[in-house]
């Protein structure tokens, strides 16, 4: 929505030429025959947008972006000079800085701005809840504020400080699922002392969206040679929005509840010998106050494991 920036700081600009008192013959005055009109604010729809969003633990960390047209309602062109600004986002500044547009806007004419936002999100539950509900549908409220100076007719003009726009955020992207990938280098078997073995299975996770997450999982099962030897939970697992981590699932199987399939593969991997392995199960993206996403499919992962 538009807003008037507030009253300028103008005085009547009369230039006299030669005062009268002074100089009997002067009989030239000039005189402004309109009022000079403060620049007005308009968000772009669809360009004004959550950017980032990760939360406490996997980035904390918000990004913003507010498109705006500003539109010339003076008869004459101006040239915008400086706009100082504070982004206020659900009552709560995050975000400050002054731009140099150096833009010529035509009489009646508009230009596009825009103020990329990066901030960090403090911890307050109040706007960590505003953010999060954004992504469920949740309108998050936000204020452009400023002061903006301007030039015409080898005049400068400069505004109170006070609102350019307002309107609500929503997100653009989606929650992503997680790409994996098994690690065949650092995926192993052995024994942490005599009868206690361990089957690791190293894991790449990426995430390819714009919304960090944590990672988590309910038993997900581990088979070597097709015989079932062992579940585990996943602990929570930050990850960032574009990011890339390695995490490996330690197994431990019981080899006193291993029936003779099971245990004669588990045998093979500890004495060297390649081992076909598959994991299976459910994995669940959290993201703080939205809600948990589970991963299409969860987890599907094969390949060989061996003691080296």
């Amino acid at each position: 929505m538009s807003r008037f920036l507030g009253a300028f700081a103008l005085g009547v600009l009369t230039v006299a030429f030669l005062a009268a008192s002074c100089a009997p013959r002067a009989d030239l005055r000039a005189e402004p025959t309109e009022a000079t009109r403060p620049l007005t604010f308009e968000a772009v729809p669809g360009l004004t947008r959550i950017v980032r969003f990760d939360p406490p633990g996997a980035g904390e960390r918000l990004e913003l972006e507010l498109a705006v047209q500003v539109h010339n309602p003076n008869t004459f062109g101006v040239h915008l000079e400086r706009l100082s600004y504070r982004v206020v986002v659900n009552d709560r500044a995050v975000a400050d800085g002054r731009i140099r547009p150096d833009r010529f806007v035509e009489a009646g004419g508009m230009i596009p701005l825009r103020f990329p936002v990066e901030a960090e999100l403090p911890p307050t539950r109040p706007l960590l809840t505003a953010v999060a509900g954004a992504f469920t549908g949740e309108p998050l409220p936000y204020r452009l504020e400023g002061r903006v100076r301007f030039g015409a007719a080898g005049y400068a003009f400069e505004s109170r400080y006070g609102l350019l726009v307002e309107g609500s955020l929503l997100p653009t992207e989606t929650v992503e699922p997680p790409r994996l990938r098994v690690d065949g280098d650092a995926s192993r078997a052995f024994e942490v002392r005599p009868g206690v073995p361990v089957i690791q299975v190293a894991i790449r996770v990426r995430n390819p969206g714009e919304i960090g997450y944590f990672l988590s999982g309910k038993d997900v099962a581990l088979a070597l040679a097709g015989h079932p030897v062992a579940t585990l939970d996943v602990e929570p697992l930050p990850m960032p929005a574009g990011s890339e981590r390695p995490f490996a699932l330690l197994f431990y199987p019981d080899p006193d509840q291993l029936e003779g399939g099971a245990r004669r593969a588990l045998d093979a991997a500890l004495r060297g010998i390649p081992t076909a392995f598959e994991v299976r199960g459910g994995l669940a993206m959290d993201v703080l106050g939205v809600a948990s996403f589970p991963v299409p499919g969860g987890i599907q992962a094969n390949g060989f494991v061996y003691a080296e």
